[in-house]
């Protein structure tokens, strides 16, 4: 398989919670995969239509992204609730340097390689 992300995806596995700047929906969702790029998401909740967000976005206690620009490039529900695709539109290199660090302070050392990378 070909992978045609640009940027490495880490498997993290974390409980977060999306805050919408623009609207008091506060989403508690489950990060499945993160990169600088984007995130996959899984909630009971559903988001708003909406072509852009602005939200903040908290890792557990472990990382707080502040101000992200994304949109949701697809959606589909499963047995679990909604299933997002999320692209990063402005991360901006505090966030991104935030990412980083959580990544390789929360990680194991296995899970740090590409997901595709056996495939």
């Amino acid at each position: 398989m070909q992978e045609k992300r640009w940027n490495v995806r880490w498997q993290v596995n974390r409980e977060g919670n999306l805050n919408l700047l623009n609207n008091p929906l506060s989403v508690d969702c489950l990060i499945r995969d993160l990169s600088i790029a984007g995130a996959r998401i899984y909630s009971s909740q559903r988001l708003p239509k909406a072509n852009d967000l602005v939200m903040g976005l908290n890792i557990t206690d472990e990382v707080s992204l502040d101000n992200v620009k994304a949109s949701i490039v697809w959606q589909k529900e499963d047995d679990s609730g909604n299933v997002y695709g999320l692209a990063f539109k402005g991360l901006g290199e505090i966030n991104k340097n935030k990412v980083y660090d959580f990544v390789y302070k929360s990680i194991s050392q296995d899970k740090k390689e590409p997901l595709w990378k056996d495939i």
